[in-house]
């Protein structure tokens, strides 16, 4: 399973782009402009968001992209053990609320898979609006949410890995997407 992360130039790889994923979900416009309330769960949300976004695409992308989607998905449960120790989740509650986060995880990567998948509009607001607790009407985080769609389903491992990846900027106005 840990074919590709085993490695240490493989594991500084996948961390690299872990961080690259989480630095564009912390974004401020998405907590100031998009609805998204600044919490720990609307952060995570957001990190899902993208995650889901990303696997959807490696899914189907050539080998190793396979293996680099398993590790990634690893790495980001590793991440939010530390976080849950950092916050004082006791180490006897950790492996429940872990497995709290996994479910969430995959109920929502699913949810995000099968509405982006449609491409309605609808669909995707919906699954935005139950999943992330929009303070708005989700509609401007749907349209980042398809944009940023778009952009992995033109894209590739080799892009994703070098860093040239761009995700659209998270902001109202028509012209940023």
């Amino acid at each position: 399973m840990f074919a590709f992360f085993r490695s240490g130039s493989n594991r500084l790889i996948i961390s690299e782009l872990y961080q690259r994923i989480a630095e564009v979900s912390r974004h401020p416009g998405f907590y100031t402009d998009l609805g998204v309330p600044d919490t720990l769960e609307g952060r995570f949300n957001v990190l899902v968001l993208h995650l889901a976004i990303i696997l959807r695409h490696m899914r189907n992308w050539p080998v190793p992209a396979d293996d680099v989607a398993r590790d990634l998905t690893d790495y980001f449960f590793e991440q939010m053990d530390d976080v849950l120790r950092e916050i004082g989740v006791s180490d006897i509650k950790v492996p429940k609320r872990m497995k709290e986060m996994a479910g969430a995880f995959l109920g929502k990567a699913s949810a995000y898979d099968a509405a982006l998948a449609s491409g309605s509009e609808q669909d995707l607001i919906k699954m935005l609006q139950r999943n992330i607790i929009l303070g708005e009407d989700g509609h401007f985080l749907m349209r980042y949410a398809f944009e940023a769609d778009r952009i992995m389903h033109d894209s590739c491992l080799d892009l994703l890995l070098r860093q040239d990846l761009k995700f659209p900027a998270p902001t109202k106005l028509a012209g940023e997407f």
